[in-house]
């Protein structure tokens, strides 16, 4: 997308949801966003603001560093989870109930999440049990410390693909009936410090073969302009 006046940017947007809302994206500033459901809330208990639209958009389109990102951070009101990164900063943050947030940020180390809160002012927030949240969290965390540093576009790849703990609770999911959690995408994206950033976008629609792409984000890929998509 190129809104007028503000940074052009990329989204991965869900097809045929019930309450669609942006899940991934990076603009021409290689600012990264990422979203995860805060599943350990029950659907009934979350608010309205819960399927607010528009702010991963309007964050994409007008910051370009995570500092940024979080001085904005009021716009993140639905309780979820908000992963962001810069060529030099990396960030998570997690709001909970009543807006409810904490921030950790790093520069030269790794950072993890998956569905459930962390940070112990948070905890409360965890009224819903979902051990494969857990366990996915654990083998993340496991994989990201036997991996040998500097770590590289094909390491995220490949850890992303783990199927170690079977279909319900792997990183990646295949679902061990059509009523489970199926995983849909893969979105990583790699920032160089001296070259354009590099985006792996891997789609597994349901009913459809798997479509796996590489993108490369120069100048010439902003000015051609593309946008992807998932269910």
């Amino acid at each position: 997308m190129a809104p007028a006046g503000g940074f052009r940017f990329l989204v991965l947007h869900p097809r045929g949801a019930k309450h669609p809302h942006d899940i991934a994206g990076v603009n021409e500033k290689g600012l990264v966003m990422v979203t995860a459901a805060a599943s350990c809330i029950p659907k009934k208990e979350r608010p309205k603001s819960y399927y607010l639209e528009g702010f991963l958009n309007s964050l994409l389109a007008s910051c370009a560093t995570v500092d940024e990102v979080i001085k904005k951070q009021g716009l993140l009101i639905s309780p979820a989870f908000y992963l962001v990164a810069d060529r030099s900063k990396i960030a998570i943050i997690e709001v909970g109930l009543n807006e409810k947030r904490s921030i950790k940020v790093t520069e030269n180390d790794v950072l993890s999440h998956t569905n459930h809160y962390l940070d112990k002012n948070l905890l409360e927030a965890n009224k819903k049990f979902n051990l494969s949240s857990y366990i996915r969290l654990i083998q993340i965390q496991y994989l990201l410390k036997a991996q040998r540093r500097p770590f590289t576009l094909q390491d995220f790849i490949t850890i992303s693909q783990d199927r170690q703990d079977g279909p319900d609770n792997s990183i990646w999911r295949e679902g061990s009936s059509p009523r489970k959690v199926h995983t849909l995408s893969t979105w990583i994206v790699s920032l160089p410090i001296n070259d354009a950033p590099r985006l792996y976008v891997k789609l597994a629609n349901p009913h459809e073969p798997p479509k796996t792409t590489f993108y490369k984000l120069d100048a010439a890929f902003w000015a051609k302009g593309l946008k992807a998509s998932c269910r």
